[in-house]
């Protein structure tokens, strides 16, 4: 699904195209079909890995192939940190294969 992304625009690399994903990404395909996947969890005030944010990045990367992107920049909306770590108690119940196959 391709929607108006809420990120204010970066100066230096306007966005062709903007997709927003359910949770906390956002994909903006930038010149030369580079992909930039930005995390931001409005609800929190540091960006982590659970489950849904996993499921999301597989979107994500599906999106960005049906976009031709030809490369992913990895960035986050916070402004002190990237990424404070990983909801281990919500990662517990996801089965190591299904980790192993959303990391490819």
């Amino acid at each position: 699904m391709i929607t108006h992304s809420t990120h204010p625009p970066r100066e230096t690399k306007t966005p062709r195209r903007k997709a927003k994903l359910p949770h906390v990404l956002h994909l903006e395909v930038l010149e030369n079909d580079v992909g930039l996947i930005t995390f931001d969890r409005p609800d929190k005030a540091v960006n982590i890995f659970d489950e849904a944010t996993l499921d999301e990045l597989a979107l994500a990367i599906v999106a960005a192939e049906s976009l031709s992107v030809k490369a992913l920049i990895f960035a986050s909306a916070k402004p002190d940190v990237f990424l404070a770590g990983a909801d281990l108690d919500a990662l517990a119940n996801v089965i190591e294969e299904r980790l192993e196959r959303l990391g490819r």
